[in-house]
């Protein structure tokens, strides 16, 4: 699409948009060369007059300025703003990006495991697919679905058993299930928390549980009653599922013995104290939140022995 701007658009452009980079202002008379930050943008062609540029040609593929801005990548669960900082600084700022991303190649250019990039691809690429994706969903119950308002993948995510049996012919259980089969998508299941098996998974997504992201806010006290599930183990859920998602104010305001030596926790003694100290983890709350690749840099312990003590410390929640 070609475009003209005078002199007077020309600057407003640049105001509101940022991602202009004057790249070359020559000393020569009228000579200007304008160009993007980003690769979709090509370069400009100026025609000079003898007192201003008065127009410029952009061959742009900007969105109409009536259409929805993309969604940036916080958008997608389980991206937080340290995960966000390495996806842009590698190039990749909105949820379409991460959706046409190849895992291995950020993988190599990013702390991030490439398993976890798979994840996020596929949230990116699937979330907005038609409820019909999800396994047993055909055009009869998707037509009973849009009935309810459900017409996409995150919209069935984001449903409620009870909403879709009392609206259509599907069982309760029948919709818990088609949820966890979409929650598959939106977001890491909370059963990959250990100790959460089958059962658990099934009394949380009734309660509206079906990821790590909505465990990490849950109140283990509203949960309790609504789940029937044991609070205690709900706290060590909490904990682990907060720790996973980066809130550790929540894991240290959950944490028992907060303040106390390590050797409190099994199987800590003298010599590993020692080193965790190296690193500069004293207390127990410290180790609870701590990030165990950086922890074993720092001293003689392995990566898999400081996140079996943090996870440790993080199971043994307060009263």
């Amino acid at each position: 699409m070609i475009r003209e701007l005078n002199a007077v658009e020309l600057l407003d452009d640049f105001l509101r948009n940022r991602d202009w980079t004057l790249v070359d202002v020559s000393k020569f008379q009228n000579t200007y060369r304008i160009s993007r930050d980003f690769p979709e943008y090509t370069h400009s062609s100026v025609r000079e007059t003898s007192d201003e540029v008065s127009s410029i040609e952009t061959t742009s593929q900007r969105p109409p300025s009536n259409s929805e801005p993309e969604e940036p990548i916080r958008a997608i669960e389980g991206i937080g703003s340290e995960y966000a900082d390495q996806l842009v600084t590698a190039g990749f700022r909105t949820v379409s990006d991460v959706a046409a991303a190849d895992p291995e190649n950020v993988a190599e250019t990013t702390t991030i495991r490439e398993a976890r990039l798979r994840t996020w691809i596929n949230r990116a690429t699937y979330r907005d697919e038609p409820v019909t994706w999800i396994d047993g969903v055909g055009p009869e119950y998707r037509t009973q679905l849009e009935g309810v308002d459900i017409q996409t993948v995150g919209d069935l995510a984001t449903a409620t058993p009870t909403e879709i049996s009392d609206e259509t012919t599907l069982s309760e259980d029948h919709a818990n299930e088609l949820i966890r089969k979409a929650n598959h998508w939106r977001g890491i299941p909370a059963a990959e928390i250990r100790g959460i098996h089958s059962k658990q998974a099934e009394q949380l997504s009734q309660a509206g549980i079906n990821t790590i992201r909505d465990l990490a806010v849950a109140d283990p006290d509203e949960l309790s009653t609504a789940g029937g599930l044991s609070k205690k183990n709900l706290k060590k859920w909490i904990m682990e599922a907060a720790f996973r998602e980066g809130k550790e104010n929540i894991v240290k305001s959950m944490v028992k013995n907060e303040n106390e030596d390590p050797r409190v926790l099994q199987g800590i003694g003298d010599n590993y104290t020692a080193q965790l100290r190296k690193a500069g983890v004293e207390k127990v709350v410290e180790l609870a939140v701590a990030d165990p690749e950086a922890v074993a840099s720092k001293c003689d312990l392995s990566e898999s022995h400081v996140r079996d003590f943090s996870q440790q410390a993080r199971y043994q929640p307060r009263s």
